[in-house]
């Protein structure tokens, strides 16, 4: 199966702060705002993954917790971070997995997948962030957020 390179696809940032990325294929920066979604060319976002750009290729190189998500399942596919049956999916926390974590009824499981799945500076900051939303009113959840994180939970 072949795919167009030169469409353009969307990518969201993650992070709750700007990203940026040197362009590879043309001259120039694109900036991707906090929380937000751009267009690149898929050759683009294939040329900064193949040059390791960690913002695309995650925490192991293979497209696990990354910053930036690509939002097009065939270019995921093409470039091994998901498989084309659904088997593999590439691994990024979700807001909605903060969610389930925080809710989980014990402190053991809550701390087990906080430490498992919140691994990078953004995830830190979302399980913060989530956590507030969903007015977490527990004290030892949110004294753990905090030594885990180094972040503070004000209101």
């Amino acid at each position: 199966m072949s795919i167009n390179m030169e469409e353009k696809v969307v990518i969201k940032n993650l992070c709750n702060w700007d990203l940026y990325l040197k362009r590879i294929m043309q001259n120039g920066d694109v900036k991707i705002p906090a929380n937000k979604t751009v267009k690149l060319t898929r050759e683009e976002i294939e040329a900064q993954v193949n040059n390791g750009n960690n913002l695309f290729t995650g925490t192991d190189g293979r497209g696990s917790n990354p910053r930036i998500f690509i939002e097009d399942k065939e270019l995921r596919v093409h470039l091994d971070f998901e498989s084309e049956d659904g088997e593999h999916k590439q691994e990024f926390l979700t807001p909605e997995e903060v969610e389930r974590i925080i809710n989980l009824k014990t402190f053991n499981s809550f701390k087990e997948n906080i430490n498992k799945k919140v691994l990078t500076e953004n995830q830190k900051h979302l399980l913060i962030n989530v956590s507030k939303k969903q007015n977490l009113n527990d004290f030892d959840k949110i004294k753990y957020i905090e030594e885990y994180t180094g972040l503070k939970f004000e209101l």
